[in-house]
């Protein structure tokens, strides 16, 4: 090897290593931040037990983390110590498909690969930690169809924009970079608009919410706020987990409101409609769009630096590969903006977090009851056992919300300041 094909091999690893360092430390800060005594304002929602449920239930999921990134950080070293992927490289090579078609059967048996040695992970998740903790209503039938939808959703979707990246690099080489980044971004809004349609009820039952007084309560927000839907939906998400959502799909008049039956079945129709204020909150204050126009800009920075990843032929070869080629370079450029994402992770969950606090304060004020939507997120808190002390370097890292305690002050504050006339933004 020259020097400079060990240095990008190096580089790869130990930037893989420094991300897996960071990892296992923000988890155990984050053990520790959790054995902080019960806040008082959720007392009136957990008692001690639950609280303890909570604090076994995140340290079950934080160890069987700690050790699928371990196992995974030696097998993607071992990979490109060893010369796997350029063995398995010059074995798609020789099928004689072409680059369009060896790139999509190199990566095929790269994602089938992947999606092998995550499966027992989360069958440990789905039928040994969650059902442990009494969360998992997933049959293994329902587990195997949905893992199956998943892989044919992924080669059928995923496969034609591969096809179409392969290809315009393939004809135009780097420069076809913009051209790459139409194709990713006109592929992301058709998904978006495809799914609540054609995609979700491929895992999900969609009925809709009979005439009673949740919907004319949703309806009556939803009047107030100018928020266009298509219609009002229940989700049997009770199939899969006894945890509780709420979502909106779609975009514009095809939006569609979606309340799991778990939601509808735990909480008053009063915290139901803070929660969808809340939702209804990122539509009217445009988070939406700015986090599509995000997405969008930081898609062609990605493809960008992907076009010049295509050129560096010691990266390509520093991980086996005998000779360049798009396939090649878009395997080198996914391993080494792994690491690099953490840095766009840390602005855009700040961003989120930013969001969030501006759509909890539009329900408030839409509802006039802050009170309600404090409620109900101490009760999804409970009901989900979720972190209420994180620690701060975890929250930066990981979360796209505040942390529940932070929200339910906020909320608190925002009560007292509808009462005495103030606003709090």
């Amino acid at each position: 090897m020259g020097e400079a094909v060990v240095f990008w091999l190096l580089l790869i690893i130990g930037l893989m290593a420094a991300e897996l360092a960071l990892e296992l430390v923000v988890r155990l800060l984050d053990q520790r931040a959790g054995l902080a005594p019960l806040p008082p304002e959720l007392a009136d929602v957990f008692d001690q037990e639950r609280y303890q449920q909570g604090r076994a239930y995140r340290r079950a999921h934080a160890r069987l983390a700690s050790v699928e990134s371990l196992l995974a950080f030696c097998a993607i070293a071992a990979l490109l110590v060893s010369g796997a992927l350029g063995w398995l490289d010059g074995l798609v090579r020789a099928l004689g498909l072409g680059p369009i078609g060896t790139g999509l059967v190199f990566f095929a048996a790269l994602g089938l690969a992947a999606a092998a040695f995550s499966l027992p992970f989360s069958i440990q998740r789905t039928f040994g930690i969650e059902a442990r903790f009494g969360f998992n209503s997933t049959s293994p039938k329902t587990f195997a169809l949905d893992l199956l939808k998943g892989l044919i959703l992924s080669a059928l979707l995923g496969g034609a924009l591969l096809t179409a990246v392969l290809a315009l690099f393939e004809a135009m080489g780097p420069s076809a970079w913009w051209l790459v980044w139409a194709a990713v971004a006109g592929f992301e809004l058709l998904v978006a608009f495809m799914s609540p349609v054609l995609l979700m009820p491929l895992f999900y039952k969609f009925v809709p919410l009979p005439d009673g007084e949740l919907r004319r309560r949703i309806e009556a927000l939803a009047d107030e706020a100018a928020f266009r839907r298509r219609g009002i939906y229940s989700v049997d998400g009770s199939r899969r987990s006894t945890k509780a959502n709420a979502f909106f799909a779609g975009f514009g008049a095809s939006r569609r409101i979606a309340l799991f039956d778990t939601l509808i079945e735990r909480h008053p129709p009063a915290e139901i409609g803070a929660v969808l204020a809340h939702e209804m909150g990122h539509a009217k204050r445009r988070h939406v769009l700015w986090g599509t126009l995000l997405s969008l800009a930081t898609t062609a920075g990605m493809c960008w630096l992907l076009s010049l990843t295509l050129e560096i032929d010691p990266l390509q070869r520093g991980l086996g590969f005998a000779q360049p080629s798009v396939w090649a370079g878009l395997t080198a450029f996914g391993l080494l903006f792994s690491p690099a994402s953490l840095v766009l992770g840390l602005f855009s969950n700040a961003l989120s977090r930013r969001f969030e606090r501006q759509a909890d304060a539009y329900a408030a004020e839409l509802t006039g009851q802050p009170s309600a939507l404090a409620a109900a997120l101490k009760r999804l808190a409970k009901d989900s056992l979720s972190s209420l002390t994180p620690h701060p370097l975890k929250v930066a890292l990981d979360y796209s919300h505040p942390p529940v305690l932070e929200r339910v002050r906020r909320l608190s504050a925002m009560d007292e300041g509808l009462q005495s006339g103030a606003r709090v933004e």
